[in-house]
């Protein structure tokens, strides 16, 4: 199978995107302590960072502007919802950032940049 066929249609909250590029924020938490007199600094793990996945996104058609404001309002929506990431599948995510571009000279679509950041239920953190 094709890595093509695997791709998965992106979305955010049931909106739909169309995704130009994307990149994923990943690791561990770490404190650095260093020593007087000690050549290397001792990495304290701290356990692991918040993944953050960004998207260059578009929305188009001679109904952008609706598939726009509907992408809009589930961006700046309360609350995590399930973000479709067309390589990673299904994330329960907050939107963190969302950028949006639009040109006279390119009619017909809406251009994003969008940053979002994995969640879980809002429980007390529990050590794994």
């Amino acid at each position: 199978m094709a890595w093509r066929d695997t791709l998965q249609k992106a979305s955010f909250k049931g909106q739909n995107f169309l995704v130009e590029s994307s990149d994923s924020t990943q690791g561990r938490r770490v404190a650095i302590h260093e020593f007087a007199k000690k050549i290397k600094p001792f990495a304290e793990d701290l356990g692991q960072k918040n993944i953050e996945y960004s998207f260059d996104a578009s929305v188009v058609g001679p109904q952008y502007t609706q598939d726009r404001d509907q992408l809009l309002d589930a961006l700046n929506s309360e609350g995590a919802g399930v973000l479709i990431h067309p390589y990673f599948g299904q994330k329960y995510c907050v939107c963190i950032e969302a950028t949006i571009r639009e040109r006279t000279s390119e009619g017909g679509v809406a251009r994003f940049s969008l940053k979002f950041i994995e969640s879980t239920d809002p429980t007390a953190p529990v050590e794994k």
